[in-house]
């Protein structure tokens, strides 16, 4: 998307405003556990949850643990990456509203935390959960199962429940939970939002989507944050980073 940047303009030459929402992936991630503790699933969580598709949920009040209310108000609220980086090198952290971790840091733990929880949770490393491992050592599988047990747990239940082979026939026990968030993901930007813009915006504005990232005129910038909102509101009873 910001290669994009640079050549998408509006019709006076300016560049299009970014709207994303932060860790959106986590976001969706908490939408599919809230169905599933809404509606009670333990089996078969693929095909229960992409029932719920379009479906508006409420993140806080559908998830009844404090643990996972403790994941959800750190995805939604504050930053997960920082999060992790910051228990990997201690079991508790303190500081200031708002701090994340340096770009480069936080990006090293965005790439570790995707591949090894969301997509490879169920490698052989897994089996390290509960080792007596130094803290600077552990990886982000690890530090997330010892804070998020519940949150791994349905991650690892995906995993198990997959049956999805890639082209060479090879078993792909990511490929249910990613299917999962990309249609969670989908609704929610290309239908959802796309609607609300609509409605919103003057007749003949421009706008298009990408991934997670809408883009809008500047002029329009504040009506495009305005829906975004306004849409997660509906979907999660909750609005996370934008």
């Amino acid at each position: 998307s910001k290669l994009l940047r640079r050549f998408v303009t509006d019709s006076e030459g300016n560049e299009l405003v970014e709207l994303d929402m932060r860790s959106s992936l986590w976001v969706f991630f908490c939408q599919a556990l809230a169905f599933a503790y809404k509606y009670d699933y333990r089996d078969n969580l693929k095909e229960n949850l992409l029932k719920h598709v379009g479906e508006d949920v409420s993140v806080f009040e559908d998830l009844p643990l404090p643990e996972l209310k403790a994941f959800a108000n750190t995805v939604f609220h504050h930053d997960l990456y920082t999060e992790l980086g910051l228990l990997s090198q201690g079991n508790s952290y303190a500081h200031t509203s708002g701090y994340t971790l340096p770009k480069k840091s936080r990006n090293h733990q965005k790439q570790r935390a995707l591949a090894n929880i969301l997509f490879s949770y169920h490698t052989a490393q897994m089996k390290n959960l509960h080792a007596d491992i130094p803290q600077p050592k552990k990886k982000a599988a690890e530090v997330f199962g010892e804070t998020y047990p519940h949150a791994l747990l349905f991650a690892q239940k995906f995993a198990e429940e997959c049956d999805d082979r890639k082209a060479d026939g090879s078993w792909s026990k990511s490929a249910c939970l990613n299917k999962l968030l990309t249609e969670f993901e989908g609704d929610f930007f290309h239908r959802r939002l796309t609607e609300k813009l609509q409605s919103s915006l003057p007749q003949g504005a421009g706008f298009f989507i990408v991934h997670d990232a809408l883009f809008i005129p500047p002029r329009l910038e504040q009506v495009g944050r305005s829906a975004l909102h306004d849409s997660a509101k509906e979907a999660f009873g909750a609005v996370p980073h934008t």
